[in-house]
């Protein structure tokens, strides 16, 4: 998978971005099982990147992927067991877990909700978001 607007990272370069106050969504994929699944929801996620990123009037949040195969430290401590999966974090706190593939309009709504205080889009579970501190 190639580099676009979600950086692959390493066990050894999360720290660097999981720890950061900033907005982070993170994919965990398998390069080589499922990789149609797995190659649309990194398009998705580009896609809905790219508007936060021309938006030009608010912090867009940072988007990285992790292969499970390969990072598989990293992806059991994050409890990830299936791919592909959308981790949406706040600090060094997860918000929630996404396990759907979604389209990049619904992955907008998504973001706009859980980092930029709109409002919560009908197919999220009120229930399976973290609290706020």
């Amino acid at each position: 998978m190639e580099e676009g607007l979600v950086k692959e990272v390493n066990c050894l370069e999360w720290e660097s971005f999981a720890f950061h106050p900033s907005p982070l969504i993170v994919l965990v994929f398998e390069r080589y099982n499922r990789a149609a699944e797995n190659w649309k929801a990194l398009m998705e996620l580009e896609k809905a990147a790219k508007v936060f990123w021309n938006a030009k009037d608010r912090l867009p949040p940072r988007t990285i992927k992790i292969d499970m195969n390969i990072e598989t430290d990293l992806a059991y401590a994050l409890k990830v067991r299936e791919c592909p999966q959308l981790l949406f974090l706040r600090g060094n706190r997860m918000v929630y877990r996404e396990k759907e593939i979604r389209t990049a309009d619904e992955l907008v709504k998504m973001i706009a909700h859980f980092y930029y205080n709109a409002k919560r889009p009908s197919w999220i579970d009120g229930a399976a978001v973290a609290p706020p501190i």
